[in-house]
């Protein structure tokens, strides 16, 4: 640690040196302040940042684990030529969960249906719904299929982070 630390604790100034990779050569790529930490934390090459965004977990790619500061993303539609087939790779496993969970949903929502028709008791949709979401629509669950959503679109669309510059850096314009 001691030449990673001396490394980034040098950093004054304006010198710039990425969070991932720890280089401060322009020739990676270019610059991205992806969040609002300050320090030896604020930059990141453009290049690294979207390498580890390909990697990071699902959260990790919505906010910054320092910060908390959630990114500013920008979704922009391919053209069709370069419209691609997600790569998901699901096992069987996670194939059956994914169909057991739509089932369980849709008998629940249907549950719904039933008890306004009068065709169901209040207590059965009750206790329907602590089941459905203590083992369906856990946060887990949730954010799984929030990040197969992303996979998903990330197909047909360009999503890019944006720099992240704090008020109190942007110029002001004068009227």
């Amino acid at each position: 640690m001691g030449l990673v630390a001396s490394c980034v604790l040098s950093v004054t100034g304006d010198e710039r040196v990425c969070k991932f990779c720890y280089g401060d050569d322009e020739q990676i790529g270019g610059w991205i302040r992806p969040c609002m930490c300050s320090g030896s934390l604020k930059w990141v090459h453009l290049r690294c940042f979207e390498h580890w965004m390909e990697k990071a977990p699902a959260q990790q790619q919505m906010q910054c684990q320092t910060c908390r500061f959630v990114y500013i993303k920008s979704w922009v539609l391919k053209p069709f030529s370069e419209w691609c087939r997600p790569a998901i790779k699901l096992s069987a496993w996670e194939c059956i969960e994914i169909f057991l969970d739509t089932y369980s949903t849709y008998k629940f929502l249907r549950g719904f249906i039933l008890v306004m028709e009068g065709e169901r008791s209040i207590i059965m949709q009750s206790l329907h719904f602590i089941f459905w979401r203590v083992f369906i629509a856990t946060d887990r669950r949730l954010a799984y299929y929030a990040s197969l959503g992303r996979l998903m679109l990330s197909s047909i669309f360009v999503i890019s982070v944006r720099d992240c510059i704090p008020d109190s850096e942007r110029p002001s314009i004068d009227s």
